[in-house]
């Protein structure tokens, strides 16, 4: 899949028209009129729709910036690929985006496939935008990795800081279970870890724990036992959105008093899907509110809408906000070296997004923070709108 982007200054972003006519100058000089991005996420498989929902927010981006366009002296070609989801995949799609000569790459959706096949990327000098990956392990480093979201371990402590004062409010013992997804490890442990430390060091107990691959046949029975067994009523499940739906409806039939609390990428249709009425009161860390004002978020949501049907999800938004980013970050580069991208993608920033601004820091990590938000009656919506 393909679409072509010819550059200009967008409505809303800090370019100046300057910069805008520099960049088609310098490469209309050179002979380079074709720009070359790719797009590379977990396209297919049990997990796919935060990948596919990433994609396309960023196809929304390519067409907004296809709308606006001043000449033909510049243009972006999208190479869109599928890492499966697997670390296998995500080199395979790397090295296929290093052959092809792309200039620059957002992805990938996960953490786990996705820091197999960056090194991929980065021994090409390629630089790499992650709407999604926010593995700890990949903070404070100048490698040419950027990303627009915080890292895991801020969503687990976020979590853990509303349970401890839910289950104090509801005089429930601090007793917790926690389930994580094993294939993507690098997310999941990291929101594990942030929860456990902050739940311990407040003087909780962690009563069980363990792991799965979403894979094969997945004994979801014995694993939502274990979750909701132990005399504990605080459950975290960092899984996505299906395996994350299906759990919760066992732990609420087996435990009505549980309160389940997720990671940020088990927030999607899927979930609610599989959950029904027993998904209502689960708790995620996220970054925007699907039913936020501001001008620029409701443009969004209703271009979304009219292409694919349905509202975004936290995916979709990052996607288009990624792909955005790489766009201006080129403009306002002038140039496709990477070291010159680099730089303006750390100088260009806030970054404005949907409903906040993207920081990067010089290392170009993001510090949004996050919000909680909750599902009542099958819509996510703020957790201080529900209580």
């Amino acid at each position: 899949m393909k679409g072509c982007v010819r550059m200009r200054r967008f409505r809303g972003w800090d370019c100046a028209w300057v910069l805008a006519l520099l960049f088609m100058l310098l490469l209309s000089g050179c002979g380079e009129r074709v720009i070359p991005v790719g797009f590379v996420a977990d396209l297919s498989g049990r997990g796919s729709l935060v990948g596919v929902s990433a994609r396309d927010g960023a196809l929304l981006a390519v067409a907004a910036a296809n709308a606006r366009i001043v000449g033909r002296h510049a243009t972006i070609e999208l190479t869109v690929l599928d890492d499966q989801g697997t670390s296998e995949g995500a080199v395979q799609a790397d090295r296929e985006l290093v052959a092809k000569g792309v200039k620059l790459v957002v992805g990938h959706a996960t953490s786990g496939p996705g820091q197999a096949g960056i090194p991929v990327l980065q021994a090409a000098g390629i630089p790499v935008l992650s709407p999604l990956m926010s593995a700890a392990a990949l903070s404070g480093r100048k490698d040419g990795f950027y990303r627009i979201i915080d890292e895991n371990t801020i969503q687990g402590r976020t979590l853990a800081d509303y349970a401890l004062e839910a289950a104090r409010r509801l005089n429930r013992p601090l007793r917790a279970t926690v389930l994580t997804e094993a294939i993507n490890g690098s997310y999941t442990s990291d929101v594990k870890n942030g929860f456990v430390a902050a739940w311990t060091e407040a003087g909780g107990e962690i009563a069980w724990e363990d792991n799965y691959r979403a894979e094969g046949d997945i004994p979801f029975d014995r694993l939502a036992e274990g979750l909701a067994g132990s005399g504990a009523d605080t459950c975290l499940i960092v899984t996505g959105g299906m395996d994350l739906g299906l759990l919760v409806q066992k732990v609420k039939a087996l435990n009505p008093q549980a309160r389940c609390y997720a990671g940020m990428w088990g927030m999607t249709a899927d979930f609610v899907q599989h959950a029904g009425a027993a998904g209502d009161g689960t708790v995620f860390p996220s970054i925007f509110d699907p039913n936020a004002a501001g001008d620029r978020w409701i443009a969004f949501k209703e271009q979304y809408v009219a292409a694919y049907g349905s509202p975004p999800n936290f995916a979709a938004v990052y996607g288009y906000e990624a792909m955005q980013v790489a766009i201006g970050a080129l403009e306002a580069a002038g140039s496709t070296k990477p070291e010159r991208i680099g730089q303006a993608l750390i100088e260009g920033a806030p970054w404005p997004g949907l409903q906040s601004d993207i920081p990067l820091d010089a290392y170009g990590d993001s510090a949004r923070g996050y919000r909680l938000m909750t599902l009542a009656s099958g819509t996510f919506v703020p957790v201080g709108d529900h209580e």
